[in-house]
């Protein structure tokens, strides 16, 4: 019931100004590409704290200093989805992109996606709980999400408390994006995989008062939005309409970012 007073009120939503939209999260490869070039260290290596990452004797999760965006505890390739990145992080990554465009001939400008603007493209046009339709199994070959795989790798978790996916897509931790199909717009991993920062602060009775055209969130607030669920979340996160949030400091293992180039 809370959750659904968050979700609410439905409204309409217009976007007046086009964009892209990343086809897929950020990966590895990417993220390293920027570390390399400017010798960034994230936030989950220079407070102490690290980020989160998996413990496979315990098949467990927990906050080390040796779990970064390189070091996870699962198998990842440059190809995966980086993550253990801040909102923080995510920021300086865009920063960077903006500055290697201004030295180009063609100008663009990089940021995340409003919420407004990742459920739209998160949607394609669909008004249904995932845009592959209602039911659970729509997601089938569409997501990387809590399934078959996933109760392999955690077989004790409580999976009458913990709802899972009847069905395998193969994969107990993150996957290459691609790996499955895209919704409508041609974007891989709007649900599930990992989550993906949104620009805006997060405020729970925002849609009561927010404006129609082009919403940006609050003015202020304590926590960043995350949009699209993780490979390690239930069904009711993976909706199109779910809303969540961290504090832009926050790093996890399941958690990471997509980026949106606006449009002249």
């Amino acid at each position: 019931e809370a959750q659904m007073k968050v979700e609410g009120p439905p409204h309409r939503v217009q976007l007046t100004r086009p964009f892209y939209l990343g086809a897929g999260p950020v990966t590895r490869g990417q993220f390293a590409e920027f570390v390399r070039v400017t010798g960034y260290r994230t936030e989950a290596e220079t407070d102490g704290k690290g980020g989160w990452g998996y413990i496979p004797a315990t098949t467990s999760f927990d906050q080390k200093p040796e779990f970064t965006w390189r070091k996870t505890g699962f198998d990842q390739t440059d190809a995966h989805p980086v993550v253990n990145v801040s909102w923080n992080d995510a920021q300086a990554y865009l920063q960077w992109l903006n500055e290697r465009c201004r030295s180009s001939t063609w100008v663009r400008r990089y940021r995340l996606p409003s919420e407004a603007e990742w459920e739209y493209s998160c949607r394609a046009g669909t008004t249904t709980r995932f845009h592959t339709g209602d039911d659970l199994s729509s997601l089938k070959g569409f997501a990387n999400v809590v399934d078959a795989s996933f109760a392999k790798a955690f077989p004790t978790v409580d999976y009458q408390e913990w709802q899972k996916f009847d069905f395998d897509d193969g994969h107990a931790f993150t996957s290459i994006p691609g790996a499955f199909s895209c919704n409508g717009f041609g974007l891989y991993d709007m649900h599930g995989n990992v989550w993906d920062w949104c620009g805006d602060w997060f405020d729970g009775g925002y849609y009561a008062k927010s404006p129609t055209a082009d919403p940006q969130g609050p003015a202020s607030g304590s926590s960043r939005v995350l949009r699209g669920g993780g490979w390690d979340f239930v069904p009711i996160g993976l909706r199109s309409c779910y809303r969540f949030y961290y504090t832009p400091g926050s790093r996890f293992y399941d958690v990471g970012l997509r980026v949106l180039c606006e449009l002249e």
